[in-house]
């Protein structure tokens, strides 16, 4: 995944316990958040600048571990339908340079992450997701949206 740099990012989740330690790995810095009684935590914590990739260690009883996450510039694309055309286009409807830009779509430092469409009136904890993808042709064929450190 990509987080934003030099800001203050919202972790979130659930858990059975009644504390939940976090440790990030740019700082080492141990966050304790206590669970509310939904069994909800939040907490916010601090990211540096661009750099990477960084680990997040969440405690509860258990251990999760999150790895290769990048700190840097994150951009998240939507809209009307047209905000979901892949790179190659669709059918009858290339993009100009699209095979070019395919074959050169190997780049570690650009994660891709695309959102299931969903509609709610009302603000929702989770979503549908491919999860954070290393960008790479294949995933370009099909993605639209990039985060980029």
């Amino acid at each position: 995944m990509v987080l934003q740099q030099n800001s203050q990012v919202l972790l979130w989740g659930k858990a059975g316990t009644a504390t939940i330690k976090i440790i990030t790995s740019w700082n080492n810095r141990q966050y304790n958040v206590l669970r509310q009684k939904d069994s909800s935590w939040r907490v916010r914590v601090q990211t540096p600048k661009a750099g990477g990739p960084y680990q997040i260690t969440f405690i509860d009883g258990g251990r999760t571990v999150l790895t290769d996450i990048l700190i840097g510039e994150v951009w998240v694309c939507s809209g009307q339908s047209n905000m979901e055309m892949p790179v190659k286009g669709f059918g009858n409807q290339p993009i100009l340079n699209s095979n070019d830009l395919l074959m050169d779509a190997e780049n570690p430092q650009i994660r891709l992450f695309r959102l299931e469409r969903a509609l709610s009136r009302t603000p929702q904890a989770d979503c549908k997701a491919t999860g954070w993808q290393t960008a790479n042709a294949a995933q370009s064929r099909y993605r639209a949206s990039a985060s980029r450190a």
